[in-house]
């Protein structure tokens, strides 16, 4: 069970650079955050007083996008169950083909927003469920107050789960190594950061599959 459990944070780690590399390529070549929109929110704000049309443009279909990701999630995924969820490995894979495909075509473009937009809601819309807590992967607020508060517990001398704090500090921490890896790429090579993208999320993927299908034929024998 704990071999499981092991398998199981490495893919939510990925998962977690994945979005990370990804969000720090939206930065980098389109100006624009894609893994979680409060801040958007508030440049929709400041667009719209100003008549910043064409930004507001933008922020919108991002924004948009990203909910439409989520609902997609929520109607095929409605379950916590990690039952529920055997073909997300296939899906973060069919996302990185998308990945691939702007790559190839280009990635300076509205479309390519809305589509980076939709991928990260369907992600995070996607969460998965780890030891009692329902993990989401592209956003990165909750993890910091989660992170605040079982240290604000532990300064207090209250009892506090070790495994908890470990787990929400390598969460931040591998969305942070991802960005880092896409900020590296895109100032030290001329590699193109959306195939580069397209196969980190098919790896991951396939990883992902390989690890639930683990898990389901060892708690299928146990019953």
């Amino acid at each position: 069970m704990e071999q499981n459990e092991e398998k199981l944070s490495i893919s939510i780690f990925c998962l977690r650079a994945l979005a990370g590399y990804v969000n720090a390529t939206a930065i980098l070549e389109l100006g624009r955050v894609v893994s979680a929109h409060t801040g958007n929110s508030t440049k929709f704000a400041l667009a719209l007083v100003e008549g910043d049309m064409q930004n507001l443009l933008s922020i919108i279909m991002a924004t948009a996008c990203f909910l439409v990701g989520t609902i997609v999630s929520g109607f095929f995924y409605p379950s916590n169950e990690l039952k529920s969820h055997r073909n997300y490995g296939n899906v973060i894979m069919l996302i990185g083909l998308g990945y691939l495909l702007f790559g190839w075509l280009g990635s300076d473009t509205l479309y390519f927003l809305m589509y980076l937009s939709f991928a990260l809601g369907l992600q995070n819309g996607m969460h998965v469920y780890y030891k009692g807590l329902i993990v989401r992967t592209t956003i990165l607020s909750g993890t910091i107050t989660d992170i605040g508060v079982e240290m604000g517990k532990k300064l207090r001398g209250l009892p506090v789960e070790e495994w908890k704090l470990k787990f929400f500090t390598c969460n931040f921490l591998f969305f942070v190594i991802g960005a880092i890896i896409a900020a590296f790429l895109a100032r030290y090579t001329n590699f193109n950061l959306m195939l580069v993208a397209g196969l980190l999320a098919v790896c991951i993927g396939s990883y992902f599959t390989y690890t639930q299908k683990e898990i389901m034929e060892t708690e299928e024998g146990l019953l």
